[in-house]
């Protein structure tokens, strides 16, 4: 019995459901139009009631910031007001006042860049203290010490100011809910309650962070504004936080999107305060038999034009760590990311396809200027398999700017089992460092090499210690190479690999100078090939003589290829020039093509990245029916 090698395709839902515009994460600007108006009444109680002046103190609007450009602002009112304008306030006066009914607000067009808040180096932790409105306690930013000792050991051992930020933004993010639903949606509740109940909305989840914030020190304060949600796809208001660095300025910190250290084009800010129950519009008036009465404020926003997209932030690959496995193992998937930039970089990392795992699909990471780090996640293969029959799956990562990396998995009831303590501690070797102070040791290998091939392992050594090294050896199994170190260098040493197996490989590097030590490791997937397969072939296997039908299956690859030509019965029916995971391919054809050949022979040759030729054969029975007389008789004379 032939085996029959199927693409299983798993989905793990997206963290944001696909449907209209998801999020403007991945675009330079946006340009939008902001309305905001109100009304209020004062209502004559009788004859001898008057009204000296009212005026309405507007402190919910849009101004310059650092991302954000105010390209027209029309205040408008009825009655006409004289109106001013500050940095705190727009003020709307009516002086003598004919009328009861008043409306006043603004129309206006802006326009935000995605620009990351700038830290290109480190803050040190704790700060030098620091005393203002934005460092001590208020009405909903209350601090208690369940708050003060929680941030205390989240921020213990760390020495940078970002890190502590995004560890507490974190936490606050996976350890509150957020809940349309409770009661915190229509009335505030102060920080103390939302630590305790662990449930609100984006008022309380950044309510209880700037607490947290404060309570070490770092100055916090609450922004009001408004943003895109994927509920409904709307713009609607909005609350996040302001952390002060120094020298650096104020950076943003959404816990509720995730958005620790930067904001997406589609938040608007509109006010900054202390506390996060300062009203937007406040009133004064002078009068005498009057009754008063306001409404709420409405606020719309729409989207005017997009900018381009922002590109790739950081480099990033997924692969497992182990392959070939038993249905039921549990496989550990490894994401390596390097910080392109010469900043700091929040970053989210979403696992969108892949079989069942044994935690939440979403983590975050802050990387430092050229970082590199690892994130991982471990796989439940499919119990249910067929004996006779392979299987093929792939699994996809998606970063907060929508880029995205593949890898291939592979099971059948032939490969090795993997339990989940198994898989644990393959993830604890393939991430093991341990190290001192006094040297920083980075190794690199390609993402895969073929078994052919002859490929180096490349390390990168400084010396952190302050005064010249010397006689640094740096070693993988028995080949070493020694160093003298000035403080501060860097050097390059390369090692040719040698005696690989197909499949993964642990490398062990070491690296000692006189009491100093330092281990790493790095995971090198040697192939045979690009191992192309044909998967989910689709075809009848009875059609008629003048019948119109597709031949359809997958390609897929665990490593890049080129030149990809599929031949059927010696003709050419497609041409890809690059494929680096799965595609789909459906050849339209005729029952007459298979009259004098009973079978659909296909064959694809193609080159891998070195140019080396590869070729794959399948034979597909087809047969044809209801084939005329003459066509039969010329078919036995041998005349077709």
């Amino acid at each position: 019995m032939k085996k029959i090698l199927f693409l299983l395709l798993l989905f793990i839902p997206l963290a944001h459901a696909q449907e209209a515009v998801n999020d403007y994460n991945d675009y330079s600007s946006l340009e939008m139009k902001v309305s905001l108006d109100s009304q209020f009444e004062m209502l004559r109680l009788g004859n001898e009631a008057k009204v000296d002046f009212v005026l309405a103190n507007l402190s919910f609007f849009p101004q310059k910031d650092l991302n954000l450009e105010v390209e027209h602002l029309e205040k408008k009112s009825e009655p006409a007001a004289e109106i001013t304008q500050n940095q705190e306030s727009l003020s709307f006066r009516w002086d003598h006042p004919e009328k009861n009914n008043f409306y006043f607000g603004f129309d206006s067009n802006v326009k935000v860049t995605n620009a990351l808040f700038i830290v290109d180096k480190k803050v040190n932790f704790p700060l030098d203290p620091i005393e203002n409105e934005y460092t001590k306690a208020t009405a909903f930013i209350d601090i208690n010490p369940d708050i003060r000792a929680k941030a205390a050991e989240l921020a213990s051992g760390e020495d940078d100011t970002y890190a502590v930020a995004f560890k507490i933004g974190d936490w606050v993010e996976k350890n509150v809910k957020y809940d349309l639903n409770t009661l915190t949606a229509d009335v505030v509740k102060p920080s103390s309650w939302v630590f305790v109940n662990r449930e609100g909305v984006c008022d309380e989840l950044t309510n209880l962070f700037i607490s947290m914030m404060r309570s070490l020190g770092i100055p916090a304060r609450f922004v009001s504004g408004i943003a895109y949600t994927n509920v409904g796809h709307q713009w609607g208001p909005h609350g996040w936080a302001e952390v002060y660095f120094p020298e650096k300025g104020w950076i943003p910190f959404d816990v509720t999107y995730g958005q620790l250290g930067w904001l997406d084009p589609s938040h608007i800010k509109l006010k900054v305060a202390a506390d996060s129950g300062d009203s937007s519009v406040k009133y004064l008036w002078r009068a005498y038999g009057v009754k008063f009465k306001a409404q709420k404020v409405n606020i719309t926003a729409a989207s005017l034009s997009l900018g381009t997209k922002i590109g790739r932030q950081v480099d990033f690959r997924i692969h497992p760590l182990i392959n070939n496995v038993a249905p039921g193992s549990y496989v550990p998937l490894e994401v390596t990311i390097t910080n392109k930039q010469d900043h700091y970089l929040p970053e989210i990392f979403v696992i969108t396809k892949a079989p069942e795992l044994t935690e939440k699909n979403v983590k975050r990471i802050l990387l430092k200027p050229g970082e590199t780090k690892t994130l991982h996640w471990t796989a439940i293969i499919p119990n249910s398999v067929d004996p006779g029959f392979s299987y093929y799956t792939f699994v996809e990562v998606e970063d907060e700017f929508h880029s995205k990396a593949r890898a291939n998995v592979s099971y059948s009831v032939s490969g090795k089992a993997y339990s989940s303590v198994e898989a644990e501690n393959l993830i604890k070797a393939g991430s093991e460092i341990t190290g001192s102070k006094n040297l920083e040791l980075k190794c690199q290998a390609p993402d895969y090499v073929f078994s052919y091939e002859s490929v180096d392992l490349q390390c990168t050594i400084k010396n952190l210690a302050g005064r010249e090294l010397k006689n640094v050896q740096v070693c993988v199994a028995s080949e070493c190479r020694y160093l003298n170190l000035i403080p501060d260098e860097t050097q390059i040493v390369k090692f040719p690999l040698h005696e690989l197996k197909t499949g993964l490989n642990k490398i062990d590097i070491a690296a000692e100078a006189p009491e100093i030590s330092i281990k790493n490791s790095v995971l090198v997937n040697v192939l045979a090939s690009p191992d192309l397969i044909v998967n989910d072939i689709n075809a009848p296997d009875l059609v008629g003589y003048d019948t119109n039908f597709n031949i359809t299956f997958i390609l897929s690859v665990k490593a890049p290829v080129q030149d990809v030509r599929i031949n059927i019965n010696n003709h050419e029916v497609t041409d890809i020039p690059k494929m680096e995971n799965s595609k789909r391919v459906i050849v339209s054809t005729n029952g007459r093509e298979y009259v004098r050949l009973p079978d659909a022979n296909i064959t694809i040759n193609f080159k891998d990245r070195n140019e080396k030729q590869y070729h794959f054969t399948k034979i597909l029975p087809i047969k044809v029916e209801n084939v005329p007389f003459i066509i039969r008789v010329l078919l036995w004379l041998r005349v077709v």
